[in-house]
């Protein structure tokens, strides 16, 4: 059985194993130097790159075009809930996409929202204002959230049970996503909590560092496809 078979297997047996008790389990503080790459300053790559993972894939009507103004050199991605309502909440699309034609962070935004079927939603290719103000974690600098980290929104919400089919297209989404860019997910994906401790709480009830974990073992995966 594949990584990718287990994976859908144990989450759709007991999606409790992904959950966690209270901040405790937010992950490692700090974060590290920036390390030289590939440059990166839109993400036209990334749907082709969820589809050859295996994953569905809705690309939003002028996500090609859709950005804020300013420098976005992405190295990492911060993983978010939404906040919508419990259950499907197939409107934070175009809630997304409209935040683009939003000057402030008061109506944020996201480059990739991914539903409850496991649907990856690709809103936009350049700058969101998705992380805001943070301490900085793994590879994202203090502040550089928006320019050094994609965002990925998820229809959940805090006191809401996570749906294991997205779970599972979260993990290999994202090991897809690191492993296009070369990118270790040790310390390059993080929670919007853990970039941000003591403003952000999402992803709500989501253990990051059994997510790491999961994503390194897709990655792994995909590597021998």
């Amino acid at each position: 059985m594949s990584v990718r078979s287990r994976l859908a297997a144990g989450l759709a047996a007991a999606a409790v194993g992904w959950l966690v008790a209270g901040p405790a389990a937010a992950g490692r503080a700090g974060h590290l130097p920036l390390r030289p790459g590939p440059p990166v300053t839109d993400l036209l790559w990334v749907p082709g790159t969820l589809r050859a993972a295996g994953l569905g894939v809705a690309e939003v009507p002028g996500w090609r075009a859709r950005g804020h103004p300013g420098p976005f050199h992405p190295q990492a991605v911060v993983v978010h809930h939404d906040a919508s309502g419990a259950g499907p909440s197939p409107g934070t699309v175009g809630w997304l996409a409209a935040g683009f034609r939003s000057g402030t962070d008061r109506h944020y935004d996201a480059q990739l929202w991914v539903d409850t079927a496991g649907t990856w939603h690709v809103v936009a290719a350049g700058l969101a204002q998705h992380a805001g103000p943070g301490a900085g974690w793994g590879a994202v600098p203090p502040g550089g959230g928006n320019e050094y980290a994609l965002g990925v929104e998820t229809d959940h919400t805090a006191g809401e049970a996570w749906p294991p089919a997205l779970l599972s297209s979260l993990a290999r989404g994202l090991a897809a996503l690191c492993a296009a860019r070369g990118w270790d997910p040790a310390t390059r994906v993080m929670g919007h909590r853990e970039y941000a401790p003591g403003r952000k709480q999402d992803p709500a009830g989501l253990d990051m560092d059994r997510l790491r974990r999961a994503v390194a073992a897709a990655a792994r995966d995909l590597g021998q496809r």
